[in-house]
């Protein structure tokens, strides 16, 4: 059975005071709690923050020695270099963290991501060292209009379609559904667990079509999530 993982995506919050003291209730909180200690000593629980840029250091400082891990919110496609404003997967390593999120829906509607961009990101993340947590979802519109497989079944293809199989092995998918995002409107435990097929077959100009196996969403198991991309000599297939 696969562990269970809670991530805290800060986003653009907190100060600096106000960020170190939630880091550190946290680990107050684990500390008081047996069953989540023995959970994450035994490996079936993990739980990460992944605070601003800014507050990554003294996070860090503040969840030193204790069982949660660090990420952060984004990094750039691009090793080191003459990028103004962006921040390297490597550099995000240097510094401890151990996971990034990326293909969050907020950057995939807000600021334009595309499912290539997310791809060449999460390239360069994994070489860095890095574990990616892929956020997948779809919008209420497109749930209404019931294209909930085929836009998870495009997200998934296009991030990880012709890429290495090991690929999987440093990968966390979450099932986010942006209609449930400070809408009120949560989704139920049933529902992350049945929303996208498990294997996809080419349709009508070329499209994803779904078809009856399902891949489970919020974290994704190796095995059937390569059943759903299909792989090839040691490639996932496009």
């Amino acid at each position: 059975m696969r562990g269970k993982f809670v991530a805290g995506n800060w986003k653009m919050n907190t100060d600096l005071a106000g960020g170190v003291a939630l880091a550190k209730s946290l680990v107050d909180g684990i500390k008081a709690d047996g069953a989540v200690t023995a959970g994450l000593a035994s490996g079936k629980l993990r739980t990460a923050v992944c605070p601003p840029f800014p507050y990554i250091l003294p996070v860090r400082d503040a969840i030193q020695g204790s069982k949660v891990e660090l990420g952060a919110q984004n990094c750039y496609m691009e090793k080191p270099g003459a990028f103004t404003g962006e921040v390297a997967a490597a550099m995000l390593k240097d510094i401890g963290c151990g996971l990034v999120i990326l293909g969050h829906s907020e950057r995939r509607h807000k600021m334009g991501e595309t499912d290539a961009q997310i791809k060449a990101k999460l390239v360069t993340a994994q070489a860095a060292g890095l574990e990616v947590i892929l956020c997948l979802g779809e919008t209420l519109a497109e749930r209404q209009a019931e294209k909930t497989f085929s836009v998870l079944a495009e997200q998934i293809v296009g991030a990880l379609g012709g890429l290495p199989v090991d690929t999987l092995g440093k990968l966390v998918i979450a099932y986010e559904p942006v209609w449930a995002i400070g809408t009120g409107v949560n989704a139920t435990p049933q529902r992350p667990r049945n929303p996208v097929p498990a294997r996809c077959g080419r349709g009508p100009g070329g499209r994803c079509q779904p078809r009856r196996q399902e891949v489970f969403a919020h974290f994704a198991g190796r095995r059937r999530l390569k059943s759903y991309l299909g792989w090839r000599r040691g490639r996932m297939m496009p």
